[in-house]
């Protein structure tokens, strides 16, 4: 699945709260190098919705798979923002 096919797959309540979500880390990230938990689980909850078999399988104990679930719905984001405008 593309990043455009799963981008339509979500409601735009989904939509605003990853938005929201990315903007939250964002702004912690100028003051910090950390991910809050609660943003962390909003993101896997949406990776797992994409991959419930787990073929990718991510932890969020894990640095690497936390900047790729990040880096993914940054891109997912701004699929959100071209259709919105």
């Amino acid at each position: 699945m593309t990043h455009q096919e799963f981008a339509n797959t979500l409601n735009e309540t989904e939509q605003k709260e990853i938005l929201d979500t990315l903007n939250h880390i964002e702004e912690q990230r100028l003051r910090s190098s950390k991910y809050e938990t609660k943003d962390l689980d909003v993101l896997f909850r949406y990776w797992v919705k994409l991959y419930p078999n787990e073929k990718v399988k991510m932890s969020m104990g894990c640095g690497g798979c936390r900047k790729a679930v990040h880096k993914f719905f940054f891109q997912i984001s701004k699929y959100f923002i071209k259709k919105t405008k």
